[in-house]
């Protein structure tokens, strides 16, 4: 390959990547957006098909256990196989690392993308009706669960929750951290002020959104990337600021955990009807269904079914009901696998899992795509430099 050659697929894998980025958070959830998302995807592939052969054994085997998963689930469940969400994840798997680029204009998109869904979240609580129009118009949704009444006053934040375009609260959170994440990669050489300026509208969305996972899989995040600038003092200064910070928030400081849900970790697995409870109690249910003994759950539990037939919410679940414990095996060794090919300073970021305790990283459509792309920028010392 000359010269002109390398300079263009070098361009064209730089706009793709920025492309896929701000897709996969900004665009709705129609056919044609995924089908946009799909053929960005397939452009990252092509320029990233050298790395097929990098971490060999642990891909075939996941693509083995995808595959027994379809020959299985089709024995049992004819041509309901969800083939298309298989085929993203093993071609997610095969292309592992993606190729992604450190450039500047980068901070500038990440800086609109960050931008935009945080003042669309914020249009109800500012009373902004035109972007809650415009929300109801561009990502429209069939039965908002999720509705809240406007909060005509600082005390009602402690009952609201606010899900921006994805009307989720939880799914807004998530999505987040897994930005925070992506923009702390490119961020990483600006001065720590720069960075905390960064991070202040995450701190505000991600207690807006009340989800719980995602505000601890956020603290530990911050923590590690930022416990280098940390000493006792100013570590007590942020305890100080934060405290007069919920008083004045609060006028009962001490009912703080019991009113304000995005504090309230602990009846997170503790409350009979919690939502912790509900899904923990739905998959132990399954897992003792298909566990009875007989021939054909004995294989689906080995193989999986290939698709999705109860609602997990949590990729546990969904892993093994598709995927079997084969597929959970396979795919639990090639994280293990990164894992330890990924720079010590940048291990921390493995706790973005922690948000499929209450959701979904590796079989979310989109969650699963930003999966992957962390992981990737992770995996090397820096990004690669732009031109």
């Amino acid at each position: 390959m000359n010269t002109y050659q390398t300079e263009y697929f070098f361009r064209i894998g730089m706009i793709t990547n920025a492309c896929l980025i701000a897709a996969l958070f900004v665009l709705n959830s129609t056919f044609i957006s995924n089908v946009i998302i799909l053929l960005l995807l397939s452009f990252n592939f092509y320029f990233n098909r050298h790395n097929l052969k990098r971490f060999i054994t642990v891909k075939y085997l996941v693509c083995l256990a995808l595959v027994f998963s379809i020959l299985v689930g089709g024995m049992y469940f004819q041509n309901s196989a969800e083939y298309s969400r298989i085929l993203q994840l093993a071609i997610l798997f095969l292309c592992f690392p993606l190729q992604l680029y450190s450039v500047k204009y980068m901070r500038y998109l990440l800086f609109i993308v960050v931008a935009y869904l945080f003042v669309i979240q914020l249009a109800p609580l500012l009373s902004l009706n035109f972007l809650t129009v415009f929300r109801d118009s561009f990502y429209p949704i069939e039965d908002n669960v999720w509705q809240y009444s406007d909060v005509t006053e600082l005390s009602g934040l402690r009952d609201s929750r606010f899900g921006g375009i994805y009307y989720n609260p939880n799914i807004m959170g998530q999505s987040m951290v897994l930005l925070f994440v992506i923009v702390l990669r490119y961020i990483s050489n600006l001065s720590l002020l720069s960075r905390l300026l960064w991070a202040l509208p995450f701190v505000i969305s991600i207690l807006l959104s009340g989800s719980r996972t995602a505000i601890v899989a956020f603290l530990i995040i911050s923590f590690f990337h930022f416990k280098k600038y940390l000493n006792r003092r100013s570590i007590a200064f942020i305890f100080v600021f934060i405290l007069f910070a919920l008083m004045f928030y609060f006028e009962d400081i001490t009912n703080l955990f019991q009113n304000f849900r995005s504090f309230n970790l602990g009846n997170l697995y503790g409350e009979k009807l919690s939502s912790g409870t509900v899904k923990l109690e739905i998959f132990i249910e399954w897992l003792a269904e298909i566990l009875n003994g007989s021939l054909e759950n004995t294989l689906l539990f080995i193989f999986g079914s290939g698709v999705i037939v109860d609602q997990f919410d949590f990729d546990l679940g969904y892993i093994l009901q598709m995927f079997g414990f084969l597929g959970l095996t396979s795919i639990f060794l090639f994280i293990i696998s990164i894992f330890r090919k990924t720079p010590k300073q940048n291990r921390y970021i493995y706790f973005i899992f922690l948000i499929s305790i209450g959701a979904t990283l590796i079989i979310n459509f989109r969650f699963s795509i930003l999966t992957f792309m962390i992981l990737s920028m992770y995996l090397q010392p820096q990004l690669k430099n732009g031109r």
